[in-house]
């Protein structure tokens, strides 16, 4: 055991070091967050960082040394192996920071933003943010290796190490008949792998599986039956009128509740094989039978 577990660090080391080489990218999105948080722009960011004393700076680090999708799919591609070993984390951070002194921030459009001293603890949370010691379900794993190609292995073993998904045995379950059913999901696979497992994280561990999803279902119809309300009274009395008399404006576009709605409905008539209870009267203006399939598609295909 001693030995695979110093193997697969070893493995794992020399990845790291070999893309830390290269410099840590800089996410486009944690640079809008400083500028609004922190009010520093990414010319003035190299400056700020070289400040001790900003009281910030270690918010920021830590915001930054987030590992890019490269980085984990080349670590997947080393723990997806078939015998992978354990992952010591805390030994990984530690051998990282004594083989390297420092790393270079780099930004999306390949600017070298400035050198950053790799500490312990910097090491500590780029690691910590592989989630390298999460085991993988072994059968979802082997199940995988069965099913797809290696690429497509490997972005769904980085979409669930990432999400850190709590497997329970229904969610196996679930998640089985999800992954057999990829070619009939077809291209939707990949679009609909991150809202699956959000709401397989996001289920109560007291609720059914089915009844979480019959639930999420009820609830986008009524949201959907809000906004088509709150629609119709703005074309009604105009919206000035509307925030005059406070009344409440939908957070959701009705885009993205049609969206979602369509895809829990194809996850519990083809995945879970259930019949969908009868929509409600309110959907009148929508024709029956509706092929969530079909809508998800059309939605899906329309995004920008």
């Amino acid at each position: 055991m001693v030995k695979e577990q110093n193997d697969v660090t070893t493995a794992l080391l020399g990845c790291l070091l070999e893309q830390l080489a290269r410099g840590v990218m800089v996410d486009r999105a944690a640079l809008e967050f400083v500028e609004s948080s922190c009010g520093v722009t990414d010319d003035q960011l190299a400056a700020a960082l070289a400040d001790e004393q900003w009281e910030s700076r270690d918010m920021v680090l830590s915001l930054l040394f987030s590992p890019e999708l490269s980085l984990r799919r080349a670590v997947e591609h080393i723990l997806g192996r078939e015998q992978n070993g354990v992952v010591n984390a805390a030994e990984l951070a530690g051998r990282l920071a004594a083989e390297r002194d420092s790393v270079t921030l780099v930004l999306a459009d390949g600017r070298r933003l400035t050198d950053i001293s790799l500490t312990v603890e910097l090491a500590a949370i780029l690691v910590d943010r592989l989630n390298l010691e999460q085991q993988l379900d072994g059968d979802l794993a082997s199940l995988l290796r069965e099913l797809f190609a290696e690429e497509r292995m490997i972005a769904v073993r980085v979409a669930m190490r990432s999400r850190k998904t709590r497997i329970d045995a229904e969610a196996r379950l679930f998640l089985e008949t999800f992954f057999r059913h990829a070619e009939t999901v077809g291209m939707m696979f990949d679009e609909v792998l991150d809202p699956v497992l959000e709401m397989i994280g996001a289920k109560p561990a007291n609720k059914a599986l089915d009844d979480y999803l019959l639930d999420k279902r009820s609830q986008l119809l009524t949201s959907l039956d809000d906004l088509l309300d709150f629609e119709r009274k703005r074309k009604q009395y105009g919206m000035e009128y509307l925030l005059m008399h406070r009344y409440p404006v939908p957070y959701q576009s009705e885009e993205t509740v049609r969206r979602e709605l369509a895809m829990i409905e194809r996850l519990i008539t083809g995945i879970l094989g259930l019949p969908l209870p009868a929509r409600p009267y309110l959907f009148s203006d929508e024709p029956d039978g509706v092929d969530g399939e079909a809508e998800l598609e059309r939605l899906l295909r329309e995004l920008p």
